[in-house]
């Protein structure tokens, strides 16, 4: 196992702003992170910050990539708001593999991230919530999908 024996390992699902720390743990035979706190030792932050920033810029993880992966942390949000009357965890899949993908799609595929979630956003406006209303109605994109300043 590659993790094993590893004392400082840490996540960042905010573009870098804070850190986790993680430990790995095998429970059934299967790898599992559990995350146990924010990291607040404030040398630690600065030293993951910048190898964050480093690792970022070399990697081409640009602000393209940054409101893919941002519009989908809000779209999971509203999923997950829309009542269950409304089928919503194939949805959620997808979403998640859109995410993902807008960090590890090459620059030369990215284009296929976008266009990906641009067709999902057309059928979420168009499939109904359960409500008479669209999964992405003007009110909900209000209030989830709206550039947040």
């Amino acid at each position: 196992m590659p993790f094993a024996g590893s004392k400082h390992n840490f996540f960042t699902n905010d573009g870098g702003q804070t850190f986790q720390r993680a430990v790995y743990d095998a429970d059934y035979g299967c790898l599992k992170i559990i995350l146990n706190g924010l990291e607040n030792d404030s040398e630690a932050l600065d030293t993951l910050k910048e190898s964050f920033e480093i690792w970022h810029k070399a990697s081409g993880h640009s602000d393209r990539r940054a409101k893919v992966r941002d519009t989908c942390a809000r779209l999971m949000e509203l999923l997950t708001s829309v009542s269950q009357t409304c089928q919503t965890l194939p949805h959620l899949r997808v979403v998640r593999s859109i995410s993902e993908m807008s960090q590890t799609a090459t620059d030369g595929e990215f284009q296929q991230v976008e266009d990906s979630l641009g067709t999902l956003l057309r059928h979420l406006s168009a499939t109904d919530a359960g409500d008479g209303q669209g999964i992405i109605n003007p009110s909900r994109f209000e209030q989830f999908l709206n550039e947040r300043d």
